[in-house]
């Protein structure tokens, strides 16, 4: 009886606090690596949608017509988000066997790396390859950085802590649009290299996430 006071007593404590109180620091550290991973997820696969004229204007040469250009911009978009499904499966499933943080550093290299490369396309059927992996890596980002969340933080601030990092999608947006008022002067293939800058953060996951 003793117990069950104690433990109604600790339960109503912990109902009273707020989503955000009595967080642990290393808690902390994972809501925010899994927030700038997830927006500079959205920055790299937001990347295509501001240079995609440009890019298909000239890897198509002569024959880029606005139809030519909407229908294979329409094709490497569909292929995104194919990607985007099967790396979450993917990395969702190799994050059980190899740990969460490694599968997390190695979806961000995935998709800087990609991003990088689809600067360096030569035709219209190699960018949508490169977009392809670039969004397999984004889709393991987020199938880890939910099921870290999920798995550590209290059950009282999951859906507020899930819900703040699903928010940083729509700011990944913006960034990639800054970032094309930037480079973009240069050239869509600039545009692109930037995507390298997500895998610094790697550098920070080894080191600190648990």
């Amino acid at each position: 009886e003793n117990d069950g006071g104690i433990m109604s007593v600790t339960t109503a404590a912990s109902s009273d606090l707020r989503w955000y109180q009595g967080i642990d620091r290393k808690l902390w550290i994972i809501l925010g690596v899994t927030y700038v991973g997830w927006l500079l997820d959205s920055m790299d696969l937001n990347l295509f949608t501001v240079v995609l004229v440009p890019s298909l204007k000239e890897l198509l040469g002569p024959e880029a017509t606005p139809q030519l250009i909407g229908y294979y911009g329409g094709v490497i978009a569909a292929l995104q988000l194919l990607g985007w499904g099967v790396g979450g499966l993917i990395f969702g499933i190799l994050g059980d066997y190899w740990g969460r943080s490694r599968t997390l550093c190695l979806s961000i290299v995935v998709y800087a790396v990609f991003t990088a490369m689809s600067g360096l396309s030569t035709s219209w059927w190699e960018l949508a390859i490169f977009r392809f992996l670039m969004a397999a890596g984004v889709g393991a980002e987020w199938a880890i950085g939910t099921a870290l969340i999920n798995e550590t933080w209290p059950q009282r601030s999951r859906v507020a802590a899930s819900g703040v990092m699903m928010s940083a999608f729509g700011l990944g947006y913006l960034l990639a649009g800054l970032i094309n008022l930037v480079v973009g002067a240069y050239g869509w293939r600039y545009v692109f290299f930037t995507g390298v800058i997500p895998a610094i953060l790697v550098a920070f996951i080894w080191r600190e996430l648990p």
